[in-house]
């Protein structure tokens, strides 16, 4: 996925997600006086110096999304993202979040931004936790008179990305797990553009080094993942950590977490997937307090599953479907879980 700056031309596509008065209020609140909207409407909302509309193209060139940065003050340090939305056959499997990770690296790149806002209706839960699984937390709330009704907007702001779960380092006697760096990207590429590595975890081989450093920076970049390091070597060798509900491939609770995790290939079979999942699990436990922990593997993959296996996880005899991986979305998983 790319943004790319938005054209009247996206506007009949956009607008054509928009099915009913309600879901158009819930995108725009106020902004628009009337419904529905046409494109040179939505062109005249961009009408100013301090505003900028993005579309968000994917790979094929297909209009996905839409989104909006905006400097709410003059001290142009904050940037405010609104008019979010992606085309509505597409919700569910992932594109929100890959544009607004787009849209925060671009605040903070392109903007200098040292604060990134924005506001959700809380009668859109969907959308709040979308912007929870990138990094954004509550910071207050209000009441909007919406088409005469009373709606609650909460306000919400960007955590710093490097994540205070992920300045927690831990290690064992052979490697370390510490929060990912630009610096790893090479290494990164090596190992995850093997055509062996990725499409057994949920997503596809890295095609490039410049590819492995988005995915540093935006999807590795999150709450409560970290970099496996060979202590011999130094280099980073897979990736451990935990999903939130709000990000979860499975229905989970917001008191437990779901566990992943990859080794590079010439590091298979020599327990180091074991020793980094257990550190992971002990500070789930012991640290953020979760109550349940759940795991998926798909079962042409067994190894994932007895990786599990030795943590003390345990079969749940269930299958399930995860829409949201790029690659497997249409194959079961086998589902396994740990008590504390």
């Amino acid at each position: 996925m790319t943004l790319r700056p938005f054209t009247i031309d996206d506007a009949p596509i956009i607008l054509s997600w928009i099915k009913d008065k309600t879901a158009f209020r819930k995108w725009s609140a106020d902004r628009y006086p009337v419904y529905p909207p046409k494109p040179e409407d939505m062109l005249a909302q961009y009408d100013s110096d301090a505003i900028f509309p993005y579309t968000a193209i994917d790979d094929e060139g297909n209009v996905v999304g839409h989104i909006m940065l905006r400097y709410p003050d003059p001290s142009k340090t904050v940037i405010r993202l609104g008019f979010v939305i992606v085309d509505d056959q597409l919700r569910g499997k992932g594109y929100g979040k890959q544009m607004l990770q787009l849209a925060i690296q671009k605040a903070k790149e392109e903007f200098g931004a040292k604060k990134i806002t924005l506001g959700v209706f809380d009668n859109n839960p969907s959308a709040f936790h979308c912007y929870e699984s990138v990094g954004f937390i509550v910071t207050g709330s209000d009441t909007y008179l919406i088409d005469g009704e009373e709606w609650m907007g909460i306000e919400m702001e960007i955590l710093d990305r490097i994540s205070v779960d992920n300045k927690q380092k831990m290690e064992t006697e052979r490697i370390l797990l510490r929060p990912w760096q630009e610096s790893d990207a090479e290494t990164l590429y090596k190992y995850a553009s093997d055509p062996e590595v990725g499409p057994r975890a949920g997503w596809p081989p890295h095609k490039s080094v410049e590819e492995s450093l988005e995915i540093i920076r935006t999807v590795f970049n999150t709450e409560g993942m970290w970099a496996v390091i060979w202590k011999e070597s130094g280099k980073a060798i897979g990736c451990v950590g935990y999903l939130p509900a709000s990000a979860s491939n499975l229905k989970i609770t917001e008191d437990q977490a779901e566990v992943g995790y990859w080794i590079a290939r010439p590091f298979w079979g020599k327990g180091i997937c074991t020793e980094a999942l257990k550190m992971v699990i002990d500070y789930c436990f012991n640290e953020k307090g979760f109550t349940m922990l759940w795991g998926d593997y798909f079962p042409s993959n067994p190894a994932s599953g007895r990786v599990m296996e030795k943590c003390g996880f345990v079969d749940t005899g269930e299958e399930t479907l995860c829409p949201n991986l790029e690659v497997g979305s249409d194959r079961p998983v086998k589902v396994m879980k740990l008590c504390p």
